[in-house]
């Protein structure tokens, strides 16, 4: 869509623009909720151990930046956790003999799911483990070189210089 008609959309708040800014409302009041419920069990002392919590203890910031920061690792997070889970089942459905193992450690365990059994299924997490390995979400991550420097390999690097890493690659090579 043209830039001229998304910004007169927006304008008029009109058509998708509208939608966008109804989600975003929502989106907004939710995160802000969830500031609010985060900071009141910590000034009760409720000991949290969630993202959060953490970066609400660490940084003295308003409200406002704590819930874009949080929105924006929310849909950072959608794309990433989608990739994951579909490598990880593509990996799964192509060996029966962990799927199966998987499937039994479920079924023996946990007859009533709760997100919070998951920690008990050690197979599981390796099977998640070995699936970010073989298929990470980013498989290429850039560097940019800020002072100069010398590489374990004795390679010098300089200011400005970019350094391109594969963790696709990385994952494969059979000595890491």
């Amino acid at each position: 869509m043209p830039t001229l008609i998304w910004k007169l959309l927006r304008w008029l708040n009109v058509g998708r623009e509208k939608k966008l800014a109804k989600a975003r409302e929502i989106a907004d009041l939710n995160i802000a909720n969830c500031i609010s419920v985060v900071r009141q069990e910590l000034l009760r002392g409720v000991e949290t151990h969630g993202l959060l919590s953490s970066y609400i203890r660490l940084s003295k910031t308003d409200d406002e930046f704590l819930r874009d920061t949080t929105l924006n690792f929310l849909v950072a997070g959608r794309d990433t956790i989608a990739s994951v889970l579909s490598w990880f089942i593509w990996l799964t459905s192509r060996t029966p003999r962990v799927e199966a193992k998987i499937l039994e450690k479920l079924r023996l365990k946990y007859w009533v799911f709760d997100p919070n059994d998951l920690r008990g299924l050690v197979y599981l997490h390796a099977a998640c483990c070995e699936s970010l390995r073989l298929y990470p979400p980013l498989p290429m991550n850039r560097k940019v070189v800020i002072k100069n420097d010398v590489l374990p390999d004795g390679n010098c690097v300089r200011p400005g210089m970019q350094i391109l890493v594969s963790t696709c690659a990385l994952g494969r090579m059979p000595w890491m």
